[in-house]
């Protein structure tokens, strides 16, 4: 399993699992996400040729940074909050060591690239240890599991 750290090793990964699998969700890695207090500055920064994978907030909502967008990643204290059984609502995060906290369940952005998450430099306490997380929106119904 392949651990990856910037934008440059997820472009590769992707590139990899595209043309080994068809589909670079298919195949599992660890993703490490370092928190970066200002992540657009951060980002776009000059210095910044091949950004390392950080997490942080921007306006009011934690975010990661992927190479190819902000995702608003909705994380709380503890276990992840699923809706109806079925719609996963919020991550959940549990620290491992001082500064560092692993995420349930796994980020599967289909179509794009499947794993698990790993939050570190975080700085304590942690913001979602102060606050209660905004869930994912709801979404339509289109399967009603039977």
């Amino acid at each position: 399993m392949s651990t990856l750290r910037t934008f440059v090793e997820v472009s590769a990964w992707i590139r990899g699992a595209i043309e080994a699998l068809m589909d670079p969700s298919e195949p599992v890695c660890v993703l490490l996400f370092r928190w970066e207090r200002d992540i657009r500055a951060y980002i776009q920064h000059p210095a910044n040729a091949n950004p390392d994978l950080v997490v942080g907030v921007v306006d009011e909502d934690l975010v990661l940074a992927l190479p190819w967008d902000l995702l608003v990643f909705p994380l709380r204290n503890g276990e992840p909050e699923i809706r109806d059984g079925v719609e996963l609502a919020t991550y959940g995060a549990t620290p491992i060591s001082p500064g560092v906290w692993v995420v349930e369940p796994s980020l599967n952005v289909e179509g794009a690239i499947h794993g698990f998450v790993i939050l570190y430099d975080v700085p304590s306490p942690a913001p979602w240890e102060l606050a209660e997380p905004k869930p994912f929106p709801l979404l339509p119904q289109l399967w009603v599991p039977r």
